[in-house]
């Protein structure tokens, strides 16, 4: 089994997006789990949770966000959104294969990956407060010389 989590904190509003698999070769179809959410500790919500089980599917595949696997699906919220400013959050991750059978363990083997990515949400630039402010003086021209 293999699980992590992490606390964060931003300090401006920013742009979260998620993404993973993880995949299980196994004849024998053991149990396999992936689970992955970030919650928001100041709220207490969650901004998306995907957990996805099998029991006995041979050779099991699964994506953060879809609905594989025998057993459980559940996925809630949205693998995009933004961070707000001042809030705490915490992202975590659990991706498992067990034997759930009596018979000898397989030569079973699980591997796969998950991100959480942040992009800033850039603020106006100098440019485009010029430009603004650049036609707010020619409305202002344009009124007065209608006048």
């Amino acid at each position: 089994m293999r699980t992590s989590s992490t606390s964060l904190r931003v300090d401006e509003d920013i742009v979260y997006v998620a993404a993973g698999s993880y995949s299980a070769v196994d004849p024998d179809g053991q149990g396999i789990e992936l689970d992955v959410g970030l919650y928001d500790l100041t709220l207490s919500s969650y901004l998306f949770d995907s957990t996805q089980g099998s029991l006995s599917t041979p050779n099991e595949s699964f994506t953060l966000g879809e609905t594989g696997g025998d057993d459980s699906n559940t996925s809630i919220g949205s693998l995009t959104g933004m961070l707000i400013a001042g809030h705490d959050y915490a992202y975590f991750y659990s991706a498992l294969i067990a034997q759930l059978s009596p018979l000898p363990f397989s030569d079973a083997t699980a591997s796969g990956s998950v991100s959480l990515s942040f992009t800033p949400i850039p603020e106006p630039g100098p440019g485009l407060l010029l430009a603004l402010g650049l036609v707010g003086i020619a409305v202002i021209r344009r009124r007065r010389t209608a006048a």
